[in-house]
């Protein structure tokens, strides 16, 4: 399309890779025809005080500034605490050595069919779509619902032991200073 005008009209054919999801296109070349109708310029806002102002409560863009720093410093913490959080579980899960029911890990495993299905048709999609877009097996989908919802319940097991052998435990104080941290840190 570059170094095309308006209203000018280009024919070209792409070749789909063979492992493309659609199969009727999958290998094949499609001819495509285009006609510019518009040609638009980006053009990037000045980064001043009126800049500020015109997109959020700021009088000056140094307020800007220092919000969005403040912004992505928090981010740049909150991703360092859950990569932590994240290697704790990893090492915890690793260690733990015990057995779980098989019906609880069906019952989660259901749980979590149903909630992929939900998220999918939010998105427009289904299952069985998906799968196939993923190059998966139903038998593939389930044994990873089955992984997943095996770690799950050993997760939670593990959190409730560590829960009751720490002693922790929280009043409503703690529960509503939290719930106000979040209100702010989540709008």
């Amino acid at each position: 399309m570059i170094g095309l005008k308006k209203d000018e009209t280009k024919k070209f054919t792409i070749t789909f890779p063979k492992d493309y999801h659609a199969n009727d296109l999958a290998g094949k070349d499609v001819e495509f025809t285009i006609t510019i109708k518009k040609i638009s310029e980006v053009v990037l806002p000045k980064l001043d005080d009126g800049f500020a102002t015109h997109i959020g409560p700021f009088k000056t863009f140094k307020e800007l500034e220092k919000n969005v720093r403040e912004s992505l410093e928090a981010r740049a913490v909150q991703d360092y605490q859950k990569e932590y959080e994240d290697k704790v579980v990893a090492e915890l899960m690793d260690k733990a050595k015990f057995e779980v029911s098989d019906e609880l890990v069906h019952d989660v495993a259901h749980n979590l069919e149903h909630e992929t299905a939900d998220q999918l048709k939010n998105s427009g999609l289904t299952i069985e779509k998906y799968m196939q877009m993923q190059k998966k097996s139903k038998e593939d989908f389930e044994k990873e619902l089955h992984v997943e919802a095996e770690r799950r319940v050993k997760l939670g097991i593990l959190m409730r032991w560590l829960i009751e052998k720490e002693g922790i435990n929280t009043n409503e104080q703690e529960i509503d200073t939290e719930l106000e941290h979040m209100r702010e840190h989540y709008k």
